[in-house]
């Protein structure tokens, strides 16, 4: 995804959350990542809303939210690995 994409699609979305900085892409083949990425929304979405409704509503991530979002990543994680 190029840079121009990223902006495109953070105005799109009205979000720009950042995830992965702490989850171990090494675990997730090169050409996986963009799934990863699909899936990662989808489960927010579908599962996760609270999760996506706490951030938005606090502007920051507590340590709920925080646990509730790696727990989210990792078994995610652990399905592309």
């Amino acid at each position: 995804m190029t840079t121009q994409q990223l902006i495109e699609q953070i105005r799109l979305k009205k979000s720009f959350l950042c995830i992965g900085l702490d989850v171990d892409l090494d675990k997730i083949p090169t050409q996986s990542i963009g799934a990863f990425e699909q899936a990662l929304l989808q489960k927010l979405k579908a599962k996760g809303s609270s999760i996506l409704d706490s951030i938005r509503k606090d502007k920051s991530i507590s340590d709920m939210t925080d646990k509730a979002l790696r727990e989210t990543l990792d078994q995610l994680v652990k399905s592309y690995a």
